[in-house]
């Protein structure tokens, strides 16, 4: 696969066993209208999968949705396992309405956003370059 790094890229999933794509498809909706580039790669996603799609894509930031159904020790798990994965340059953000009862070692490892507007605004803040 051709790697394409020419614009700041954000990639969005879920983990494994997080059917939820709602929170996905707004942020999405949200990152495209902005002008931002946004890779969702859906539900389910394994560590793995997620950071050779983080290197092949050249991506800078990580968004992953939790629901409030989905299990608070595998999402803290989950959250642990990725950021100790990805390049320590590449932010990890965590949004959904489960977000908030990771542990706080994994609240710690990210950047949690209760609203898809806050996300927008983040990248704005810290100059992402915008796809027009």
């Amino acid at each position: 696969m051709e790697k394409c790094h020419s614009h700041d890229k954000v990639i969005i999933a879920t983990p494994p066993g997080e059917g939820h794509l709602l929170g996905l498809l707004a942020l999405k909706a949200a990152l495209t209208l902005a002008g931002y580039k946004c890779i969702n790669l859906g539900a389910q996603i394994p560590t793995d999968s997620l950071v050779r799609a983080v290197q092949d894509f050249g991506a800078t930031v990580v968004g992953i949705s939790i629901s409030s159904n989905f299990s608070p020790h595998v999402a803290s798990s989950y959250v642990l396992a990725l950021r100790g994965q990805l390049p320590t340059q590449c932010r990890l953000w965590i949004g959904g309405a489960g977000a908030m009862h990771l542990s706080p070692k994994a609240l710690d490892s990210a950047e949690i956003f209760n609203r898809t507007d806050e996300a927008v605004s983040a990248l704005a803040k810290v100059g992402f370059i915008k796809l027009n």
